[in-house]
């Protein structure tokens, strides 16, 4: 299983899809991709965040899960290594307005809750 976890403003929404479609994904794209793919980052980013603005709970569609699976693939096999992660993602929009998106590899995240 792979994954891009989406934080927006206190809500957090899981888009796991399996290594075979994750492969069907990447098989069908042509180069790595690169900051010309940048649009595309957005695009795939803004379809997961209408997802969690609208708390949809039912299974994804096909083009829920290629938006998961392009920010998996933009990330994981960049062109340019220093932009490269390793692993699964996270997208954090942490106002959750839309205008200040990070990005990083679930592995390096460390979240601490203070009360």
């Amino acid at each position: 299983m792979r994954k891009v976890v989406y934080f927006k403003a206190g809500v957090v929404a899981d888009f796991e899809f399996a290594d075979e479609q994750y492969e069907e994904f990447a098989s069908q794209m042509t180069e790595r991709p690169s900051q010309n793919d940048a649009p595309l980052l957005e695009q795939s980013r803004g379809m997961l965040e209408r997802r969690v603005s609208d708390n949809d709970q039912s299974p994804m569609t096909d083009q829920d899960l290629g938006a998961a699976c392009f920010i998996w693939f933009y990330f994981n096999e960049n062109s340019d290594p220093n932009a490269r992660f390793e692993g699964d993602i996270v997208v954090v929009d942490e106002a959750g307005d839309g205008r200040n998106i990070q990005y990083a590899p679930t592995s390096q995240v460390r979240l601490s809750s203070v009360n």
